[in-house]
């Protein structure tokens, strides 16, 4: 029977020394890793792009745009605000307050939405070919219109 030596490398203090100080780096190297990906996750949000005041992925009143930023309608569809249960409002277009009796009221009462459809007669007879520019000044229904909030947003009709 043939016996050998068997030789273990650094001492058993020296490896736990080792394990110890490549753990504390890993953990400093793990925090550093996520707070990167906060920072970047927070570059990906979206949020207002300075040309209005209120970013609707916020919590505030606005749950969404009618119809979205930037996007493209035809000169008959209804545009507005679809508002969050408790707020209230009126609607600017191009300048030109919408009337009360022009927002269409059935849809306001029931699910909350500020609607105007152009129309002969109206405040705003019809939209312009191009870019056209809303503001929802909405406020909470328990406040009043000085306590208001602007969302501007502008849209292109075709």
């Amino acid at each position: 029977m043939r016996w050998a030596t068997v030789r273990f490398g650094p001492s058993a203090a020296h490896t736990v020394a080792v394990s110890d100080s490549l753990r504390r780096v890993l953990v400093v190297l793990a925090v550093i890793a996520c707070l990167a990906g906060i920072v970047f996750a927070f570059t990906l949000v979206d949020t207002d792009d300075g040309t209005n005041d209120i970013a609707v992925t916020d919590a505030g009143p606005v749950e969404q745009l009618i119809p979205p930023r930037g996007s493209e309608i035809l000169r008959q569809e209804a545009v507005g605000v679809d508002l969050r249960p408790g707020w209230t409002g009126v609607l600017v277009i191009n300048g030109v307050e919408i009337p009360e009796d022009q927002i269409d009221d059935t849809n306001l009462a029931s699910l909350g939405q500020l609607l105007y459809t152009a129309g002969d007669g109206k405040a705003v007879e019809r939209f312009e070919a191009g870019e056209n520019c809303i503001t929802a000044v909405v406020w909470r229904v328990e406040e009043s219109r000085a306590d208001s909030r602007d969302v501007d947003w502008c849209f292109n009709v075709t």
